[in-house]
This record gives C-alpha cells, sequence and structure tokens, in this order.
C-alpha cells in the first residue's frame, strides 16, 4: 500500500501526487524530511502548499530527502506540511 510511509501520508489527483507529513506535537520541525514510497522523479517539481514555492530535493537511493525553507522549521505549533509532486 502506497498511502503511508511512517509519519508520510499520500494522495492523487491528475497528475499530481499529494504528501503530507506530520510531526509530533511539541517537537521542532526538523531540516529536512525523507520518504521511500511514492518517489517523485530527478525533474519532478515540488511544491510546499503552504508557500506555493518549489522546495529543494534529492534523490537517495530508494529515498527522496526534502530541505524545509527556514520559514516553515521556525513556524510555532506546525503539527502538519503538505506538498504537491508533479512528475
Amino acid at each position: 500500500d502506497n498511502y503511508q510511509d511512517q509519519n508520510t501520508y499520500f494522495t492523487a489527483k491528475g497528475n499530481k501526487t499529494y504528501a503530507i507529513v506530520v510531526f509530533e506535537e511539541g517537537k521542532e520541525v526538523p531540516r529536512s524530511i525523507n520518504w521511500s514510497k511514492n518517489l517523485p522523479s530527478e525533474k519532478s517539481k515540488i511544491k510546499l502548499l503552504q508557500t506555493g514555492k518549489k522546495v529543494n530535493f534529492k534523490i537517495k537511493g530508494d529515498m527522496v530527502e526534502i530541505t524545509l525553507p527556514k520559514e516553515i522549521r521556525s513556524a510555532k505549533n506546525s503539527v502538519a506540511i503538505a506538498f504537491s509532486i508533479e512528475n
């Protein structure tokens, strides 16, 4: 089942996949996040839905690693973030 990878949940509509990453309450937002299911291609565009801006990512073996922008990491009480992935 490709709908969940640990604390990341996926859905899709048309040619876009959406990834929703849930954080533990009270924990700091990490510098980067990763998952191993529903991997984007090297040419994909990944946008952070909160800002509408593209984010930097790397494919490392069978995982994608996304670097989170400082404005997201410094947000207080952030419990989840969402991305759109356009292949």
